[in-house]
């Protein structure tokens, strides 16, 4: 603010004369109205300069409590929500970040809105769209299957492959093949982010004229988690029976999951008896394949009428056993393979074909880490 010289004069008479620069008249220039007017219009114009600074000031003033009751409202970093903070910004933020962090805890509570009424946490949802959650193998190779990084457990059914079911021999009968090793939702850990290595076995091939006892199933293997043993085949017999009798044994099961082949029937020739082969015991899941039947038509010397064995079931059903006029039956999802027969008829006889036993097969199921 700038300084007034306050030099107007003070020692005026009475009937003296003025003018406007105050020298017309033989007096100083501060005589002059001129001047006088001036220094006037200078007072006015400070005052008016230290009005506009004294609101200048006030705004200030009141912008700095704003800026308090800003302060004021956002609280303290720990603020929690008592009774004197419950409304700042800080307390709000505090109990959102409590409350996130129990979402953390439990990600169920994150739910998808596709389906209100059956809710799905949202990282398993991400988990089925970018990858599913189920994997079936069903064919005989070697697969890849990646573990998601929420996975760290999974759950197996499986199973070994089926043996194979036997050749008949000239008298003798012939075994059904037995059932892969089996499991059905078995969990188990497993690393996330890693590979999971799945070879699925094929079937035991079944037995022919030149080698006669069936082959045995191929193991079904989970990576470093679980192997499942295939089936054993089932084996022949080449003996003349004096009587109808068993006759072949039935293959061994790969282990406790899976059942045992069936034996082969023998009825020797100028016997009219209808008999029937044995059954293949019950998997896991699956039944034993029916043992094939004789028939009564026995005309053809020099042969016996021959059964085969039902195949062991695993996870599937065993094969049927070949007799009186079809053949055996393969077995699925790792049950053995029917044993063969021979239908011995008038003047002729018919090979009855054994069959293979079913491939292995493998299911995993993410179990996802909420």
């Amino acid at each position: 603010m700038a300084n007034l010289p306050a030099d107007l004069p003070e020692d005026w008479t009475s009937n003296q004369k003025i003018s406007p620069n105050g020298t017309e008249v033989g007096l100083s220039k501060q005589h002059g109205y001129n001047y006088l007017m001036k220094q006037v219009n200078d007072t006015q114009n400070e005052v008016n300069n230290i009005g506009t600074t004294i609101e200048a000031a006030l705004e200030d003033v009141a912008k700095e409590a704003s800026v308090q009751e800003v302060i004021t409202s956002i609280g303290d970093t720990g603020d929690t929500g008592g009774s004197t903070v419950a409304g700042t910004v800080m307390a709000k933020l505090n109990n959102i970040q409590a409350n996130t962090d129990g979402l953390n805890d439990n990600l169920a509570y994150l739910n998808s809105t596709i389906d209100s009424e059956n809710p799905v946490a949202l990282d398993v949802l991400m988990t089925q769209l970018l990858y599913g959650t189920t994997f079936e193998y069903s064919s005989p190779g070697t697969y890849q299957l990646l573990i998601p990084a929420n996975v760290n457990r999974i759950k197996v059914t499986a199973c070994g492959a089926g043996g194979g079911g036997a050749y008949r021999g000239n008298f003798g009968g012939c075994g059904g093949g037995g059932g892969g090793d089996a499991i059905v939702e078995q969990e188990y850990d497993v690393t996330p982010q890693t590979t999971l290595s799945i070879t699925v076995g094929s079937g035991g091939a079944a037995g022919t004229s030149s080698s006669r006892n069936g082959s045995n199933g191929q193991a079904t293997i989970i990576g470093n988690v679980v192997t499942l043993a295939g089936g054993y085949g089932g084996q022949y017999e080449e003996a003349t029976p004096s009587s109808p009798q068993y006759s072949g044994t039935g293959g061994e099961a790969g282990g406790p999951g899976g059942g045992s082949g069936g034996r082969g029937w023998s009825t020797p020739y100028g016997s009219s008896q209808n008999n029937t082969a044995e059954s293949g015991s019950s998997g896991i899941t699956g039944s034993g394949g029916t043992g094939g039947s004789t028939g009564t038509k026995n005309q053809n010397s020099g042969r016996a009428m021959v059964a085969g064995g039902g195949g062991g079931g695993s996870l599937g059903n065993g094969g049927n056993g070949g007799g009186n006029s079809s053949n055996a039956t393969r077995g699925t999802k790792g049950g053995g393979g029917g044993g063969g027969g021979y239908l011995n008829q008038s003047g002729s006889g018919r090979n009855l074909s054994p069959a293979e036993g079913g491939d292995g097969y493998a299911k995993i199921e993410f179990i996802i880490t909420l």
